[in-house]
């Protein structure tokens, strides 16, 4: 099994970014895994975390007024959930739950924040990371929207 490092050095969040500053970024992250069916967090609740998703498959699910919860996009390896927690108040869009079975790796928002604040080449990468993640949602969303009310 791969270390923090090796694994964080291999995904998407860590593209450009220096061996040592993955380093720095390793000592704050945590492994988990989730059970096909396992929530990870849902819509309109706090989260303090952002994951990152090594294996498996976390779907994206939301409330939709007049068509109950609509699954939005599934997400693989290398994407980004839960940058709501870091960027705004923590307050989750959707709900995320494992499809099958997910490993993720973990931050705790304090301590992301921290980091990116002490150290803004690593804040620079995550938060382009996190822009192109938000663009490519965005863009998934909104054709998603389109074909889900093209009635």
């Amino acid at each position: 099994m791969l270390n923090f490092r090796e694994e964080l050095s291999c995904l998407p969040l860590t593209e450009g970014m220096p061996l040592a500053a993955i380093e720095r970024l390793s000592k704050i992250a945590t492994h988990n895994s989730y059970p096909a069916g396992r929530v990870l967090f849902n819509e309109a609740e706090q989260h303090d975390r952002i994951h990152i998703v090594c294996s498996g498959l976390v779907t994206l699910k939301m409330r939709v007024p007049s068509h109950d919860v609509q699954k939005i996009l599934t997400l693989g390896r290398g994407d980004i959930l839960a940058w709501s927690a870091l960027l705004a108040n923590g307050v989750m869009t959707t709900s995320a739950v494992a499809t099958e079975e997910a490993v993720a790796i973990e931050f705790a928002t304090d301590d992301l924040k921290a980091l990116c604040d002490r150290d803004h080449e690593i804040g620079y990468h995550i938060m382009r990371q996190i822009a192109v993640s938000l663009s490519k949602r965005l863009l998934a969303t909104r054709l998603q929207l389109l074909d889900l009310f093209r009635d």
